[in-house]
């Protein structure tokens, strides 16, 4: 299983992904990083924050600069989390080992060039409110497939 987020647009988001990928066993990540969130190095601000929000797991997972055409290249389906009602709930959605799941940024969510190669859609089901945080909705949907034995 693939994880690929598209387009993040805030570093601490990206830290508290570190931690939850590292957390289910998932040591890499592609990223299609148009806001270069994704460096080789970073100054102090960013380190402290790397460090502390992620817990050290920052240091633990590859995050891997890609652009949008890596989606038509994987191997397996290409699924989309998205808070929309027209998606499959969570608790319905049969994960695949092979599964590439793509979340979107944190304004614009996925966009319609990642949308363009999805296999599926799935949804987080709410009750009320905004649509969930990023690093939450990784969490939680990367909880969903780990659970259902669909190892990274």
């Amino acid at each position: 299983m693939t994880v690929f987020l598209d387009a993040p647009q805030r570093f601490d988001n990206l830290a508290a992904i570190a931690r939850t990928l590292d957390a289910f066993g998932f040591g890499r990540c592609l990223v299609h990083d148009p806001f270069r969130l994704v460096r080789e190095r970073y100054g102090k601000a960013r380190r402290r924050v790397a460090v502390g929000v992620s817990g050290g797991a920052f240091d633990r997972v590859a995050f891997e600069r890609v652009g949008l055409g890596a989606l038509a290249e994987a191997p397996g389906r290409v699924v989309v989390a998205v808070p929309d009602d027209e998606a499959t709930a969570l608790p319905a959605f049969a994960f695949r080992p092979d599964d590439t799941l793509v979340f979107g940024s944190e304004s614009q969510g996925v966009s319609d060039a990642a949308r363009a190669h999805a296999d599926a859609f799935v949804t987080v089901p709410q009750r009320g409110g905004e649509s969930l945080n990023l690093g939450v909705a990784v969490a939680v949907v990367l909880y969903e497939a780990v659970r259902q034995h669909a190892a990274p």
